[in-house]
C-alpha cells in the first residue's frame, strides 16, 4: 500500500512540505471504528496511505487507498479544507476533511471483489506541528459510510 505512494513520499522529503503554501505532501495514518452489523458490533482497523498536494495554506487534495481489517480495499481522493490558514507560527488549527471512493472486498465471499461498493468519510479533526520533531499529526473524528452503512472512527495520521 505504502509503496504505491512512494513517489509522493521521495518527492515531499525533497522540500519542506511543513511549512505552509503549495507543496507535495505523504500521510500515513491509522483509524480505529466500528460497524454494526445485524445487530452485532464488529471492530474496524483502519491503515491509510495519501498522497496529495497542498495549493494553499487552506486548500489541499488528495488520492489514496486505505484497508479495513484487511478484507477490504479502499481507494479514495481526498478534499481537505483548514478552518484557520496554516503560518510559521501558528503551531495546531482544525481541519474539515471529505474522502470519497470505492471499495472492494480481499477475502470475503467466494470470489475477489464480490463484496464492492461506495465509501465516504467526513473528517473533523485537528492538527499539531511539533517544531522539535518537524512533525505535523492529525487527529480526528469520522462519521464514515461504507455502502451506506454507518461506521464512526477515530484516527491518527502524520504528514511528511
Amino acid at each position: 500500500m505504502i509503496l504505491c505512494l512512494f513517489p509522493w513520499f521521495s518527492f515531499s522529503q525533497k522540500q519542506d512540505s511543513l511549512i505552509p503554501g503549495k507543496s507535495f505532501y505523504f500521510q500515513p495514518g491509522v483509524a480505529f471504528g466500528y460497524t454494526m452489523t445485524d445487530n452485532n458490533p464488529t471492530m474496524i482497523a483502519e491503515l491509510s496511505a495519501t498522497g496529495g498536494y497542498r495549493f494553499s495554506r487552506v486548500f489541499s487534495v488528495g488520492a489514496g487507498v486505505s484497508t479495513y481489517n484487511t478484507e477490504m480495499l479502499n481507494l479514495y481522493l481526498l478534499v481537505r479544507f483548514n478552518v484557520i490558514a496554516i503560518t510559521n507560527h501558528r503551531s495546531h488549527y482544525p481541519f474539515i476533511g471529505l474522502r470519497g471512493g470505492y471499495s472492494w472486498s480481499t477475502w470475503t465471499g467466494t470470489h475477489f471483489g464480490d463484496d464492492k461498493g461506495p465509501v465516504s468519510d467526513l473528517m473533523l479533526g485537528w492538527s499539531f506541528y511539533t517544531p522539535e520533531a518537524k512533525l505535523r499529526w492529525n487527529v480526528y473524528l469520522s462519521p464514515g459510510l461504507y455502502q451506506f452503512e454507518f461506521i464512526p472512527k477515530a484516527g491518527l495520521n502524520f504528514e511528511f
